[in-house]
């Protein structure tokens, strides 16, 4: 349950930027989306990191 929870709160991974790089498709939506995933990483990560104890 903890893994699933922090990979849950873990950014997108880069493989989605590779793909859309390499078949230039969504190449824009694809950047924003991990500027924004990253950014809230930063700010849901210490949280999830902090509630883990409650959960389980």
């Amino acid at each position: 349950m903890t893994v699933m929870v922090v990979a849950a709160a873990l950014p997108i991974g880069a493989n989605v930027f590779l793909f859309s790089q390499r078949y230039q498709v969504a190449e824009e939506l694809v950047t924003a989306s991990v500027v924004v995933s990253t950014v809230l990483a930063l700010l849901s990560l210490p949280l999830v990191f902090m509630l883990l104890p409650y959960l389980g």
